[in-house]
């Protein structure tokens, strides 16, 4: 039984939505079969099942039927008939929290049933919501939004058009047409992000994908011209498609410095008209866009610390449960590490060490420490650290492999440096799913500080020069520790 669908579902279950589910067994309305009732609360009695012998279905049948013989098809037909009402709950669960879907489900079905009086009143309730400002309020994302407001508009003005005897109301016909626009225009925008990050991650080939070739069909003019469009029809519904149209501009279209400063302006200028979640993804594409430039274009440290901040300012970088994810706090400490911000990281660690759970603590904690040692030029003791660090994602173990670098120079030892260099190529086929790019950005990393370790041993102003040219025409942190580093070469 531990491996049936029925034991997939209910250990999936949290201890309310458990007594939720006994209360729903427990209505009529759903189930007649108080066997049924009395096999749950024999299961809940064990969650979370763990073990296949913990829970067996001759165990349970003897709880079941007293004395009576094991009998294998009334059993199977109990589980099924449980695993079925199972599936119904999550549904029922689902249904409760998306407020939307319930809004078009009911008003289709009082147009169905032509109930004039309740339809109406419902109607001016959604439409209320729906021409307010913004959408902060909103519990999910605008493009699901507008589709369903689509939906209900349409639905409106099929009703008018049978049940009255007036012509029936332009006004809802052009915002059927409208938002079902602004859906498929989101969704186009939306994809875009995903579609590119995935395509990079897996080497998937965007020339192939369908909705990358249709926004290339489309082009920039042709949209351009579709927003010029919504903006006479609706003020605040151009400001949201042009905010997602910059996104995917940066990703597509132009990408560069130019229209990542565009989106970020944008965004920014126009963060309280989205609902939290839309503005959580929009901030997550930012980073995406900002992925995607050249170290020497921009300082990447900078912008991520700035993203961060914006969304601190929204009350979204720690999550409804007071959770601060374990990446964004290694990143927003990594972040304000390479801008040598070592008192920004101390405030950081003070102010929101405390959302991070239990099990994930520790370790953020250690890599935080690992980061002020090195700002206060104890290397020795950053390393002995280090070696205590567990690794809760994979990034943690680039940027640990990135200290390591920096650690073995300031100490000058160059055998240790050599080893860890050595071990490099084994290490980056050993993690495969890290992207690319930053692989090549560790190897740089470790290339940089190869040629500084024989320029400490016998200097050469040629290569010297060289060197320095080059790491400065690769970043654009003035506060990067391989700039400074190079350049107190001279005065060694």
């Amino acid at each position: 039984m531990q491996k049936s669908a029925l034991m997939e579902i209910v250990n999936s279950f949290t201890a309310e939505e458990s007594e939720r589910f006994s209360e729903f067994l427990s209505s009529p309305y759903f189930n007649k079969n108080n066997i049924v009732i009395r096999l749950f609360d024999i299961i809940k009695k064990n969650l979370p099942v763990t073990e296949e012998d913990l829970l067996n279905k001759e165990t349970v049948w003897k709880a079941l039927y007293h004395g009576k013989p094991y009998n294998y098809g009334t059993m199977k037909n109990l589980i099924h008939e449980l695993t079925q009402l199972s599936v119904y709950f999550i549904y029922l669960e689902e249904l409760e929290n998306t407020k939307q879907v319930r809004n078009v489900l009911t008003v289709s079905a009082l147009s169905y049933r032509n109930a004039d009086k309740a339809l109406k009143s419902k109607l001016k309730q959604i439409e209320k919501t729906f021409t307010g400002k913004s959408f902060r309020d909103l519990e999910y994302v605008l493009s699901d939004y507008y589709m369903e407001m689509s939906k209900i508009f349409w639905t409106k003005w099929m009703y008018q058009k049978s049940h009255q005897l007036k012509r029936a109301s332009e006004k809802d016909f052009l915002a059927g047409s409208a938002t079902t626009v602004y859906s498929f225009l989101l969704y186009l925008f939306k994809m875009t992000n995903n579609i590119t990050v995935q395509s990079s991650d897996h080497n998937y080939e965007l020339d192939k994908n369908l909705v990358i070739n249709l926004l290339r069909e489309f082009g920039t003019e042709k949209i351009e011209r579709i927003l010029s469009s919504v903006r006479e029809y609706s003020a605040r519904d151009y400001k949201v498609l042009s905010v997602f149209w910059d996104m995917c501009r940066s990703q597509l279209f132009d990408p560069g410095p130019e229209q990542y400063y565009k989106f970020k302006s944008s965004l920014t200028a126009n963060a309280k008209i989205f609902s939290l979640q839309d503005l959580e993804d929009l901030l997550t594409c930012l980073v995406t866009t900002l992925f995607g430039l050249k170290e020497s274009e921009i300082n990447k440290y900078r912008e991520r610390i700035d993203i961060f901040d914006i969304m601190i300012a929204n009350k979204i970088f720690i999550q409804r449960n007071r959770i601060l994810p374990v990446h964004l706090f290694i990143l927003y400490v990594w972040n304000l590490f390479n801008l040598n911000d070592y008192e920004g990281i101390e405030k950081f660690i003070k102010k929101y060490g405390k959302y991070l759970t239990e099990d994930k603590r520790e370790n953020a904690l250690r890599f935080s420490e690992v980061c002020l040692k090195i700002g206060e030029k104890n290397f020795a003791e950053a390393l002995e650290i280090l070696l205590k660090i567990g690794y809760d994602y994979s990034a943690m173990k680039i940027y640990v492999k990135h200290i390591k670098a920096i650690c073995y120079y300031e100490l000058n030892d160059s055998a240790s440096f050599i080893y860890e260099n050595d071990s490099l190529r084994n290490f980056l086929k050993s993690n495969m799913k890290v992207n690319e790019s930053v692989k090549e950005s560790l190897k740089y990393h470790y290339r940089m500080i190869s040629r500084m370790f024989q320029l400490r041993s016998k200097f050469d102003i040629a290569e010297f020069k060289f060197l320095r040219k080059e790491v400065t025409e690769s970043t654009a942190n003035i506060d990067s520790w391989l700039l400074k580093k190079v350049n107190e070469l001279k005065d060694s």
